[in-house]
């Protein structure tokens, strides 16, 4: 099963090819490219293989505070 365009969005924060394609590739997300030219991307790939970029850097956060 692929996720939906709708929830790539959600997760990415993009609601365009160009910047759903963008935050994969620096997501480090498998996917391809369909010939509508939106990316598709594998539930499981999604899941297993991602680098957690939407995860934000608390120890940055942190020492940004005080």
């Amino acid at each position: 099963m692929f996720l939906k365009k709708t929830e790539l969005g959600e997760v990415s924060g993009c609601h365009t090819r160009k910047g759903q394609v963008e935050w994969l590739c620096n997501s480090g997300v498998k996917f391809f490219v369909a010939k509508d030219g939106w990316p598709r991307v594998h539930e499981q790939e999604f899941l297993s293989n991602g680098k957690k970029a939407e995860e934000p850097n608390f120890a940055a956060l942190r020492a940004s505070v005080g």
